[in-house]
């Protein structure tokens, strides 16, 4: 198998890391959102 280069890990582990803050924090901040809409 080939050796993947630091940089592409880096690049990828940050990618990811992205990803799934983006997934969390997505639902909460629309949650939050249509919540406040519905309230005024």
């Amino acid at each position: 198998m080939r050796k993947v280069s630091i940089r592409i890990q880096i690049m990828l582990w940050y990618t990811l890391l992205t990803a799934i803050l983006l997934a969390v924090s997505l639902p909460v901040l629309y949650g939050a959102m249509a919540g406040s809409l519905r309230r005024d």
